[in-house]
């Protein structure tokens, strides 16, 4: 298949600039399932994951410099039914966490009987605490100068202010 020559003169180049950890303002993008895809990683390949993508909306004092446009993305891995028990609990208390801070009832999210629609999810807002980390190349080797931004929690709106700092 063959598109023609392809304009991209007016392409922005400048990559993907982090922002600095804390706490913002979000709304859920995206949200769907996924797979494990690495061999090697601690759980096995085509193990399910839900990954989700976050659009950044303001900082907690409401300001919007260099966070309009941004995204955090989050994964959580549904552990196997063989996993470490206390790591499995560890893993589903971070799903569990992600769907209360989206506004969900705990008891509700904790029954057995919790199937999320991701539609609903879509422009609901909450608040997630980014971190900031140094990029790994896939040897594992920090890309000098490059950040990453992985979500670290999701709360609910209104839970947390600038004033409070508390999670």
């Amino acid at each position: 298949m063959s598109i023609g020559p392809l304009d991209l003169s007016n392409a922005n180049t400048s990559g993907f600039e982090a922002v600095d950890a804390g706490k913002y303002d979000a709304a859920v993008a995206e949200m769907s399932w996924d797979q494990v895809k690495n061999e090697g990683g601690k759980t096995p390949v085509g193990t399910p994951m839900l990954k989700v993508r976050f659009k950044l909306l303001r900082n907690l004092a409401g300001d919007t410099d260099g966070i309009e446009g941004k995204s955090v993305f989050a994964s959580y891995v549904v552990p196997p039914k063989d996993y470490d028990p206390k790591k499995a609990a560890i893993m589903q208390g971070m799903i569990a966490n992600l769907f209360i801070g989206l506004g969900d009832n705990e008891e509700d999210v904790k029954s057995k009987k919790f199937e999320p629609d991701f539609q609903d999810y879509i422009e609901r807002e909450c608040i997630v605490t980014v971190g900031r980390e140094p990029k790994k190349d896939q040897t594992g080797s920090i890309i000098e100068g490059e950040y990453n931004n992985p979500v670290k929690g999701v709360r609910p709106t209104g839970s947390v202010t600038a004033a409070s700092g508390l999670l």
